[in-house]
């Protein structure tokens, strides 16, 4: 187990193995969050059923898909805990 950088390349090998969000405990203002990958049956049924009321206020979360299709690798923030090597 192992944190690894936020990349394109991490983010298509989380995406081959089922995952479609990155979750994070902290909020979107956290300079460097840490996240763990998880998978959802809807991705956006989970985050309108988010709840936003709790200490961190909005939790900082990167959805997958849309992230490789939208946002600019180095625009990327933070680590993902992984239990696998990337290729």
């Amino acid at each position: 187990m192992q944190f690894l950088p936020v990349n394109y390349n991490l983010l298509r090998q989380l995406q081959i193995r089922g995952y479609n969000i990155l979750a994070s405990a902290q909020g979107i203002d956290h300079e460097n969050p840490s996240y763990y990958p998880i998978q959802v049956n809807d991705v956006w049924d989970y985050l309108v059923r988010l709840d936003c009321t709790s200490g961190i206020g909005e939790p900082a979360l990167i959805v997958i898909d849309d992230a490789l299709r939208n946002v600019e690798e180095q625009h990327f923030e933070g680590a993902v805990f992984v239990d696998f090597e990337i290729d």
